[in-house]
């Protein structure tokens, strides 16, 4: 859990922290209060997960968005064996097979 919470301010609501301080300004809705929270929410996790691995590809190092991304960018979209580091051409060239 991300520690993010709805806050009564004033007539309105806030989105605030963990720490207890602002994220947001007023909202006069607490329904559009709650969408932003969500959101916070969701990218607070998502930033949680991303970390630095390597390629299973290429070998290259990328910042990943969790467990499920482990293609760089270049290798999702085909990047041509040209591009590809002299160890891993090898690899591509015989369809995976060493």
């Amino acid at each position: 859990m991300s520690g993010f919470c709805l806050q009564r301010q004033g007539r309105g609501w806030i989105v605030a922290g963990p720490n207890g301080r602002a994220l947001t300004g007023v909202y006069g809705d607490r329904n559009l209060a709650a969408v932003r929270l969500g959101e916070l929410q969701d990218l607070a996790e998502t930033t949680e997960r991303r970390m630095r691995r390597a390629c299973m590809c290429c070998g290259r190092e990328f910042l990943s968005a969790g467990i499920q991304n482990r293609l760089c960018a270049g290798c999702r979209t085909g990047t041509p064996v040209e591009h590809m580091p002299a160890r891993s051409r090898h690899t591509a060239k015989a369809g995976g097979r060493t």
